[in-house]
């Protein structure tokens, strides 16, 4: 077994082991560093896998290796998603879910269709690489598929990556729409970019040379396309360690989230501030309606009355009450209903009209529960305790 080294099995060569390095070292970093590195570690090593299988045809030396026939178009269909959901987990951390399968049915259809020549016994195989190896167009034409005709894969193909390659450039539009992310992560930006450029060169010569009839001319075209973006992504990758290493991410975005949590908390103090800052007037209108409720209806007497309850009432919303009580009144809520009820209570017991009442009865009567919440608010509003202010009020 030996290989003719033409310019083109050169490169073919060259990209094939320089894709198998770098996705190696994705992989290893990116389970150390960032995981979505793994799947472009993952593209690579199934990019490279695509290129050697056309080295192989090339060169003549596919015979040789029966037992990977037919894997070149299941390795293209797998690398096109891997790299849109990299693109989509580096620009936006989105997680990858169940339904983000969906974009490697096609490679599982290919599968199922290719199953029974998967299944061939090496000679087999061999008898169909032999029948094909003079002609390498036969190669890509699949003609042993059960589902679809002659020649149907190597335009899905290039549909299917000219679709995803479109949303990954959709992607990186939505990302550049906020300018604060742009700014953090330049050095990945720019990677993303030029790498989308070079993946043209993944499906433009298929429609460059759609009404070309030279058939040779076709598939040299389209793999050494393939083969470019090969060796033009790797090296372009190599200009950018932080990313090739998986160190860029973490940096970068632990950045992100630190001005994001900080514009947040920011924000937050401002909401707060503008509630905390009731205008004068609509202090004026609370005071007026909680004035109508506590004189005119009593509402404080009633047993387990809440906040909510007042709120209704008074027909505000719960936190601008909130907010009164707590800024223009200055007490909580069951500080301020209790003060209510005792000045009620007090005023009971100076006119003698629950003398004949227990401690307890009067409690009650003051919308108080039970006799501990009555005495405990008793003595916190007028510093002594029901049964001494009573005596008091007596000796008097």
């Amino acid at each position: 077994m030996t290989l003719d080294l033409s310019l083109y099995n050169f490169l073919y060569l060259c990209a094939t082991l320089l894709s198998l390095i770098l996705g190696v070292v994705m992989i290893s970093f990116g389970v150390k560093e960032n995981k979505w590195n793994i799947l472009m570690g993952l593209a690579y090593l199934f990019l490279a896998h695509g290129i050697f299988l056309v080295l192989l045809i090339d060169s003549g030396l596919m015979p040789n290796f029966p037992s990977i026939y037919r894997t070149g178009n299941l390795a293209g269909l797998v690398y096109v998603p891997l790299t849109y959901l990299y693109f989509r987990g580096m620009l936006f951390n989105k997680k990858l879910k169940a339904w983000d399968l969906v974009f490697f049915l096609p490679a599982l259809i290919f599968f199922a269709d290719f199953l029974p020549i998967y299944l061939l016994d090496s000679d087999e195989k061999l008898a169909l690489i032999l029948a094909e190896i003079k002609d390498p167009n036969l190669f890509v034409e699949y003609n042993q598929s059960r589902f679809f005709p002659s020649n149907f894969y190597t335009g899905f193909r290039s549909v299917f990556s000219t679709i995803l390659w479109s949303m990954s450039v959709y992607l990186v539009l939505r990302f550049k729409r906020n300018s604060s992310l742009v700014d953090s992560q330049g050095q990945m930006i720019k990677w993303v970019l030029g790498y989308l450029f070079f993946q043209i060169l993944l499906f433009a010569p298929f429609y460059f040379t759609y009404f070309i009839d030279n058939q040779r001319i076709i598939f040299r075209v389209t793999h050494f396309a393939a083969a470019l973006l090969c060796l033009f992504s790797s090296v372009y990758l190599l200009f950018f360690p932080r990313i090739l290493y998986g160190l860029s991410l973490n940096e970068d975005r632990s950045r992100k989230s630190d001005q994001l949590q900080s514009s947040k908390q920011d924000q937050s103090k401002k909401i707060q501030k503008n509630k905390d800052q009731l205008e004068p007037e609509k202090v004026f209108e609370i005071e007026q309606m909680l004035q109508r409720l506590m004189l005119e209806k009593k509402v404080y007497l009633t047993k387990g009355y809440t906040s909510h309850d007042l709120a209704k009432d008074a027909e505000i919303p719960y936190y601008v009450l909130t907010n009164y009580l707590n800024h223009a009144v200055g007490s909580s809520f069951p500080d301020y209903i209790n003060r209510l009820r005792i000045q009620h209570c007090v005023a009971l017991i100076e006119s003698g009209e629950v003398d004949h009442l227990t401690l307890e009865g009067i409690g009650e009567t003051c919308g108080f529960n039970n006799r501990n919440s009555f005495g405990v608010a008793f003595k916190k509003t007028m510093g002594q305790s029901p049964s001494e202010f009573v005596k008091s009020r007596k000796v008097d």
